[in-house]
């Protein structure tokens, strides 16, 4: 601001009418912050030249019919074995060593099962998938999704978005990304833009640092349709 030159502010008006039927958190709109203890509304519509308070008492009713929005975090932790090949995100990664498991053992598809299922209120991976059950013997972890899957579609949620951060000392898997995220919005049935995916070392720390296991975390944010 130049030397000199004068703040304007908003007014502070009390707020009358719609408004007194709020809840007791505050709502921040482009128009208004509405800070219901007290009642007292920043109109900023008129500051800047649109909107008015009618505008504005409407703009926040209806906000409060906004969609009903859940976080999911999903965790899968599998100890490094020879002789297995190694598949994370549906996708087969070249290294020595693969993840012991009675499935595929793809930790980044599990970790997906359990946010998507967890924030939905769902029964995990292990409730519908035990490792028990010979059925699931060295399946492909894609068939768990895609089962599970169905029933958070059919339970009417949907995925907004999904975030991963993958640790494991050894591969790197920054040339492997792009094929993980492609394969996984595939069958989450989503723009690849809605899919990220991160690598992380353990920093020879602990059992994925010392390469005796590999881990992934998940995190979704879904909608009720």
């Amino acid at each position: 601001m130049l030397s000199g030159a004068r703040r304007t502010w908003p007014s502070v008006r009390r707020s009358e009418g719609p408004l007194s039927m709020l809840p007791t958190e505050p709502i921040f709109s482009r128009h208004a912050v509405v800070i219901p203890k007290p009642l007292i509304r920043w109109d900023i519509g008129s500051w800047f030249g649109r909107g008015s308070p009618a505008a504005c008492d409407s703009f926040v009713m209806e906000s409060m019919n906004m969609a009903e929005l859940r976080v999911g975090l999903g965790y899968d932790l599998h100890r490094t074995i020879i002789g297995r090949p190694l598949i994370l995100g549906n996708i087969q990664i070249p290294h020595e060593k693969g993840l012991e498991g009675h499935s595929d053992a793809d930790i980044v598809i599990h970790s997906l099962i359990d946010a998507l299922t967890g924030a939905a209120g769902l029964p995990d991976v292990g409730q519908q998938f035990p490792n028990t059950d010979p059925r699931y013997k060295n399946i492909n972890s894609a068939e768990l999704l895609k089962a599970a899957y169905a029933v958070f579609l059919q339970a009417g949620w949907r995925l907004l978005n999904a975030d991963f951060v993958i640790l494991a000392q050894r591969p790197m898997l920054s040339p492997y990304k792009p094929a993980m995220i492609k394969r996984l919005a595939e069958l989450l049935a989503v723009h690849e833009s809605q899919v990220n995916l991160k690598g992380k070392t353990g920093e020879r720390v602990g059992s994925v640092g010392k390469e005796k296991a590999m881990a992934c975390q998940c995190v979704v944010l879904i909608e009720k349709t």
